[in-house]
Formats: C-alpha cells, sequence, structure tokens
C-alpha cells in the first residue's frame, strides 16, 4: 500500500499528499510490528536468547532507516522521471517528507514500547493525527516556507536536520531505557 500511495503521490504534482501519507504509513508498520511480537510471546521469546533488549529496539530503528531511505529514494526517482521536476523542489518535498516520517516514527515508537501496542495505540494515533495535520501544512505551504528559511540564512536547513537526527537519536535512547526496564 506505502508503495502505490507514492506512485499515486508522484504521478501528479497536487497529490504529493498521497506520497507523503504512504511514508506516514510507511512509519507505523514497524511499531505495530511489536504487536505481532507480543501477541506471538516472541518478546519473552528474545529474553533467554544471548541478545541484549538494547539490540533488538536499535534493530527496529535501523530497519525504519533503511526502509524509509529506500522509500524516499523510490519517490525521489519517480518524481524525477515521471513529472520531470525541478530538482530543487523535488529535494526540498523529500527531505521534509524523510523528515516528517522520521519523527512520526521518534514519537510512535517509544509510546509503543512503553504501553504496549493495544494501549499506546490510542495516543499513538492521536500524536500522529497531529504530526500528519502538520506534514499536510508543510505540503501546502512548505515551499513558500522554503524559500523564507532559505532566504534567512543558509544554517536553517541543516539545523533543521540536525535536530531532526537528534530527536530521532533520543527517541532510540529513550526507548531503549523503556525497554531494558519493562517487565515482559
Amino acid at each position: 500500500m506505502c508503495v502505490g500511495f507514492i506512485i499515486l503521490g508522484s504521478i501528479h504534482p497536487d497529490n504529493a499528499f498521497w506520497a507523503t501519507y504512504g511514508l506516514f504509513f510507511f512509519s507505523t508498520i514497524i511499531p505495530s510490528l511489536m504487536a505481532v511480537d507480543e501477541q506471538t510471546g516472541w518478546l519473552s521469546y528474545c529474553d533467554i536468547l544471548p541478545l541484549k533488549r538494547k539490540t533488538i529496539i536499535s534493530e527496529r530503528y535501523l530497519v525504519h532507516i533503511i526502509t524509509s531511505a529506500g522509500m524516499i529514494l523510490f519517490y525521489l526517482v519517480l518524481n524525477l522521471i515521471l513529472r520531470k521536476a525541478e530538482t530543487a523542489a523535488v529535494l526540498a518535498t523529500t527531505g521534509m517528507s524523510l523528515a516528517m516520517s522520521m519523527l512520526v516514527f521518534s514519537v510512535s515508537f517509544p509510546i509503543n514500547v512503553k504501553f504496549g501496542h493495544v494501549k499506546g495505540q490510542m495516543v499513538r494515533m492521536a500524536v500522529i493525527m497531529v504530526m500528519v495535520l502538520c506534514g499536510m501544512a508543510i505540503i501546502n505551504y512548505g515551499g513558500p516556507i522554503l524559500g523564507i528559511l532559505i532566504k534567512s540564512g543558509p544554517m536553517i536547513l541543516p539545523a533543521g536536520a540536525a535536530l531532526v537526527i537528534l530527536i530521532y537519536f533520543c527517541s532510540w535512547m529513550l526507548s531503549v531505557r523503556i525497554y531494558e526496564k519493562k517487565d515482559l
């Protein structure tokens, strides 16, 4: 479904929402895998394996980074081929989409680890809904805002990227800390 949404968002410039929705949707899949782990008892089994709990959480973050990068690259290539859009605009949209995907995951995953899939689902969905609305605003108004940010200083975009990476790293540390103290 995520690939379909990205293709739909790449075909027509007015459908960029669908591509971003696909990336957001994809960011919720990996935390949902924890539900399967809870139901099957995999997490309890992992405790008897020679795996540290930090390794289990780190694997989820690493899988998210790799698969998100693949989806973003797919979106980028489709936009450059199908729409023949301006490279700077496509890169800006792609960068914002990746940042939003990382932020959604950064917020939803620790909630999932702390409360479990069933209990944390309502909290996670409310947070993600707010983030999707913010993402839609960025998509609709991102071009002019990006232009203003670029004119205001060349360090704004790298600083924003560094902030997103810092939030992602803090989310990883928080998830590791929660999971290491969690009673399975």
